[in-house]
């Protein structure tokens, strides 16, 4: 699955069994359920591998789900950097403790979004970011980061 440029893809379906890997340069790939990798969900069944997971020029996978998603999948970051951010009704939880991937030469920033200031979203990456600084902002954080 490929989202290239401005726009935004809406993939409803739970129970979405491709098995290829998803790629977001630019625009917003939104998800109504996401689970761990090999399992059936909106961005498909591929495994929780960061190479099946890029976000690159901006782009920004979405949860718009109700109630809390919980996810084992790692991505990659490209060139640009990407968007993680949850708009549903619950956190969204990245819950594997590996790497990052990197695909970019040089640092890239990781946006973390929330709909509200009381989400926290993505509480183990902002733990563990690899290098660069933290901003705080009300609904945004923003890591620096590189290989």
């Amino acid at each position: 699955m490929a989202v290239n440029g401005a726009g935004v893809v809406s993939l409803i379906n739970s129970g979405n069994s491709y098995s290829g890997g998803n790629t977001i340069a630019g625009g917003i790939l939104q998800a109504s359920y996401l689970a761990n990798g090999g399992n059936n969900s909106s961005i498909g069944a591929s495994s929780s591998a960061a190479a099946n997971l890029l976000l690159t020029s901006g782009g920004t996978l979405q949860y718009i789900g109700s109630g809390n998603a919980t996810t084992d999948r790692l991505f990659t970051l490209g060139n640009g950097g990407g968007v993680l951010r949850s708009s549903g009704s619950g956190t969204l939880n990245f819950t594997n403790t590996g790497a990052i991937g990197f695909s970019a030469a040089t640092p890239v920033t990781l946006s973390l979004m929330a709909a509200t200031p009381d989400q926290q979203p993505l509480g183990k990456y902002r733990q563990q970011r690899r290098d660069g600084h933290f901003a705080a902002q009300e609904r945004q954080w923003d890591l620096a980061v590189g290989q």
